[in-house]
């Protein structure tokens, strides 16, 4: 079956089962391999990419339900601003998440960030809770997004 929606802000129609999971077709049918296939439970989110602006694991995500809807992997996401900007707060904070996680916490960063523009401590964690990794200890990467946070909010002022 074809499906069609927007990928990195260009359309896309895969043929594919309509039952296969957004993972499997990013990476096997567009070679979009910084969506990584972690768990393959929702849970760790290394395969996360934005939908609709949402963060969501593409381990979850049947191909029958983005039909018309917008996907927005690493890749495509590197194409703004944003990105240089959480790597920056990243070396700031002297935070340095191993490749496997980096993609879904740069996209859980700048998802979590429109939802909250300078978030405490707690909702950091809060926000994002659906990425496990233990590469780096909390702290660091709470300094990260508060550094990243106040940039941002410069940016806007």
């Amino acid at each position: 079956m074809i499906i069609r929606f927007n990928l990195n802000g260009v359309p896309a129609a895969p043929d594919c089962n309509p039952e296969s999971r957004l993972l499997q077709i990013l990476r096997e049918q567009f070679g979009l391999l910084t969506v990584r296939c972690g768990c393959t439970s929702g849970y760790c989110g290394a395969c996360s990419v934005l939908l609709n602006g949402e963060l969501v694991p593409s381990c979850m995500v049947a191909m029958f339900t983005i039909k018309g809807k917008s996907v927005v992997t690493l890749e495509g996401f590197r194409a703004s601003g944003e990105y240089g900007e959480i790597l920056d707060g990243f070396r700031e904070a002297g935070y340095n998440p191993c490749d496997y996680c980096r993609p879904g916490k740069v996209l859980g960063i700048h998802a979590l960030l429109k939802k909250i523009p300078l978030p405490e401590e707690n909702e950091i964690l809060s926000g994002l809770s659906g990425h496990h990794c233990r590469c780096n200890e909390y702290s660091s990467l709470i300094r990260a997004v508060t550094l990243v946070s106040l940039k941002f909010s410069r940016r806007r002022s």
